[in-house]
């Protein structure tokens, strides 16, 4: 039953939400070598495992294998809960298996599959708007991790928690919270299984793959400007989408929390105000003869500040 089902979900927010943390010494000063170790293992270690994904009472399971091999990564995502479907990531492209629908989709490759922040995790960007708190030990999937607090420095962005592997400094668990400490969403690794690497691997791998994800960010030359933006927000994808040419898409983000702006001509049942999705805030308006759709896992306020400040020159 769907009481019975939302009680099950219930019993795993707990238990993700209290792991047991040993309060184990854990120096500040080792955190920025943790943090950039973490951002070479999610490109350079070879892995599997299962995953779950809990947003408020969404819950989705899934099954990952990555690897790469002479700078180039491959991942294989299996859905293990909804709808059956995979998607394969390679270098260059996006491909999306729907058996269902007998349908398969190739697209340009956008984003990674399991914390699409910590693809191209940048230490020292992160720090212009989040401290670094070293928050003790715990084991998830049956690994010690050193867990990391990502504290907002303004009221613009949710908190972050980390679970970083001891080892192979891989994340395991990724928690957003928000400014009253109550949990947004929950990704976490349930199983795992490391194909005979050494972080003295890792290290040699990702000296000889430096240039394997540079961060370029577009350069906009149209008409919108976002004049209110939140401190450390930077312009990282802008697009027309391919199903509709009248549709613009922005994406924005602060090193580790995203949102996209949807642009399009103004339509009567386009959206206007704010509503949820799971832990997913939505914001829509008319703004100069266009409907406006701001998505994303941020407060309220930072949605409304897009919007407001959103001209057309």
């Amino acid at each position: 039953t769907m009481s019975n089902a939302l009680g099950r979900l219930g019993w795993l927010a707990l238990f993700l939400s209290t792991t047991v943390t040993a309060q184990t010494a854990q120096p500040e000063q080792d955190i920025p070598d943790l943090l950039d170790r973490m951002s070479r293992a999610v490109h350079f270690l070879d892995y599997d495992g299962s995953v779950v994904h809990l947003q408020g009472t969404d819950l989705e399971a899934m099954r990952i294998s990555h690897t790469e091999q002479d700078g180039y990564e491959r991942e294989h995502l299996i859905a293990l809960t909804g709808k059956a479907h995979q998607i394969v990531r390679d270098e260059y492209t996006t491909t999306r298996f729907q058996p269902e629908r007998k349908a398969v989709s190739v697209e340009e490759r956008r984003h990674g599959v399991i914390v699409p922040a910590l693809v191209s995790f940048d230490r020292e960007r992160v720090a212009l708007s989040y401290d670094f708190v070293p928050a003790g030990e715990a084991r998830i999937a049956g690994r010690v991790t050193r867990i990391i607090l990502l504290q907002p420095k303004d009221g613009a962005r949710y908190g972050y928690r980390l679970y970083v592997d001891a080892k192979y400094a891989l994340p395991l668990k990724f928690d957003v919270i928000d400014e009253e400490k109550n949990y947004i969403s929950q990704l976490m690794f349930t199983d795992l299984r490391i194909r005979h690497e050494t972080p003295e691997s890792i290290e040699a791998a990702s000296q000889q793959g430096q240039d394997l994800r540079p961060v370029e960010r577009p350069a906009y030359s149209g008409p919108w400007r976002f004049t209110k933006a939140p401190p450390g927000f930077e312009l990282e994808f802008v697009n027309r989408e391919e199903t509709n040419a009248d549709v613009e898409h922005f994406v924005f983000s602060d090193g580790i929390a995203t949102l996209s702006v949807y642009i399009e001509p103004d339509s009567a049942s386009g959206l206007v105000g704010h509503q949820k999705v799971g832990a997913v805030g939505v914001l829509g308006a008319k703004v100069e003869g266009h409907q406006v759709t701001v998505v994303g896992e941020v407060p309220g306020a930072t949605l409304r500040s897009f919007v407001d400040g959103m001209t057309r020159g």
